[in-house]
């Protein structure tokens, strides 16, 4: 019978107990200190349909999962209380954070199910309504078309909105983006706009519109930048050659203000073209202009009068078309 020397014997034995010891620390066993955390998660009354779900706990350590059709779960979570952060689709930017986060769980050593809801930075729509959020830096190629880039004029879609750069030497008007359906009936649209960067200057102006384009003309809602730093809203209407006699009248209208942001607004109910802004969630009117009652195309443009000693650039954010009645309400 043969003897295996007692040396082998312990070389052998200490080879496993290093494998054992190995294998334990690439796969740690779930501890008594671990839960599981399950649930759903909506954004505005809607489910996250893609996504990412974070717990963070000490030393900037956090563990987490995918979000599928607003629903998760998420093995071997550290017990005890967590922030919870949320990434994706339209989680708002404070919620993807964990310094700015309001969201926090208790979790026990069993099955843990949260219900997130998180409200949306989006605005709801009205039925019928469209939009244009520029989500993910793109949009709706179907219904929207933007002016190419010359070496004087830069389109870009960039941080959710659509963000044009006129080079100081630009003079006249820039198309940024045309509606490619017409509208008809009672509608408003409207967008959000800001005005990012302007040289100072002393003469002309710089005018960022939104404008309705129909037989009997051109209506248009514009936030204007003046020569020494004035600012103003303002209503125009460009008739055209088919206007009739008592509306071939060029109107311009114009009210003081002081900021460099704005939501440009402009109805159409029956035979009238109401021009004005929205503030302070209410509209406030401009100007009436009659028109008639044909199909109308939507666009969004800037004009400098002269050019500019420096770059300008703005940002076009929101637009929304929605179909009105007779009186809306606000």
């Amino acid at each position: 019978m043969m003897t295996v020397p007692a040396s082998l014997i312990m070389f052998w034995l200490n080879t496993m107990l290093v494998l054992v010891s190995v294998f334990a620390v690439l796969v740690p066993p779930a501890t008594a200190a671990d839960g599981t955390v399950c649930g759903q998660i909506t954004v505005g009354d809607e489910p996250l349909v893609e996504g990412r779900i974070l717990f963070h706990f000490c030393d900037n350590q956090f563990v987490g999962t995918t979000v599928t059709d607003g629903r998760f779960t998420v093995n071997r979570v550290p017990v005890g209380v967590l922030k919870v952060t949320f990434e994706g689709g339209d989680v708002p930017q404070k919620f993807s954070s964990g310094e700015s986060t309001p969201f926090c769980i208790q979790v026990r050593q069993c099955v843990n199910t949260f219900n997130f809801s998180l409200p949306s930075d989006r605005p709801k729509l009205a039925p019928g309504e469209i939009a244009e959020f520029f989500d993910g830096d793109t949009f709706d190629h179907d219904r929207w078309t933007i002016s190419e880039s010359t070496d004087q004029t830069q389109f870009r879609v960039q941080d959710e909105s659509l963000i044009t750069s006129v080079d100081a030497s630009f003079q006249g008007v820039a198309i940024c983006m045309t509606h490619l359906k017409e509208l008809t009936g009672n509608f408003e649209v409207r967008c959000d706009l800001e005005l990012l960067e302007a040289p100072d200057f002393d003469k002309a102006w710089i005018n960022l519109e939104l404008v309705l384009l129909g037989a009997d003309g051109q209506f248009h809602s514009m936030m204007g930048l003046d020569k020494n730093g004035g600012s103003r809203f303002s209503a125009l209407y460009m008739p055209s050659r088919n206007a009739s006699k008592n509306q071939r009248k060029y109107t311009f209208v114009s009210v003081p203000q002081t900021s460099k942001t704005a939501t440009l607004c402009l109805r159409r109910i029956g035979a009238e073209i109401i021009v004005g802004t929205i503030q302070d969630g209410a509209f406030v009117e401009t100007k009436r202009l009659a028109c008639d009652t044909t199909r109308m195309r939507l666009r969004t443009q800037c004009f400098m009068r002269e050019s500019m000693p420096g770059p300008t650039s703005f940002r076009f954010d929101n637009l929304r078309i929605r179909p009105l009645s007779p009186t809306p309400a606000e």
